[in-house]
Order: structure tokens, then sequence, then C-alpha cells
């Protein structure tokens, strides 16, 4: 279990570097991998983070409905976990999602 929790926390840093690069393919599938071990071994806190920074990625990518439904998946373990500073996270970057597609929506894109 150890070397699993390890292993998120690698995928987690790899896919940030990925991010930064700009290699947005490979560091999405180092959070999706990181997403995965998180759920087999039901870490809901590890689950959360990775789901943000896949939220972000997405986000960069303007692949909107994708952020939005990571985000959202954060905000229900958050309020599962009752943890508050996730959830207002995950709230904070929906709520940037939605304001960018009403303004998409405005100018007929």
């Amino acid at each position: 279990m150890g070397d699993q929790y390890s292993l998120r926390i690698t995928l987690n840093s790899l896919g940030l570097v990925f991010q930064k690069q700009g290699r947005f393919d490979e560091a999405i599938q180092a959070f999706q991998r990181q997403i995965e071990i998180s759920q087999t071994f039901n870490d809901q806190k590890s689950l959360v983070i990775g789901l943000n920074c896949l939220g972000r990625v997405f986000q960069k990518q303007r692949r909107l409905d994708e952020a939005i439904e990571a985000f959202q998946r954060q905000i229900k373990i958050s309020q599962t976990l009752n943890d508050q500073k996730s959830g207002s996270s995950g709230l904070s970057m929906l709520n940037y999602q939605l304001s960018g597609l009403i303004k998409l929506n405005r100018q007929g894109l």
C-alpha cells in the first residue's frame, strides 16, 4: 500500500511537470492513472487532488465540458469528506468554467 501511495504522489508530480511543459496529453494520462489508483485504494483525498489537477489541464486545453465534469466530481467527493477547502477550490473552478461558457455563448461561439 505504501508503494501505491508513493506512485500516486509521483504520478501527480509527473502530471504537473507535463502540464508546465505543455505536454497536456501526457499530463492527462498521468492524472487519470493517479485517479484510477486512488479509486482502487479508496483514497478520497488523493482522488480529489487528482480530479482538480485533471480539471485544470482540461481547462487549459479549453475542453470545458470535461473540466466541469472533473470539478463537479471533486466537489461531490469533497462534500462527502466534509472537506471545505477542496470543495471551495472545486466550486471556484466550476464557477470560472461556467462563466467562460456563458461568455462564449453570448459571443455566438
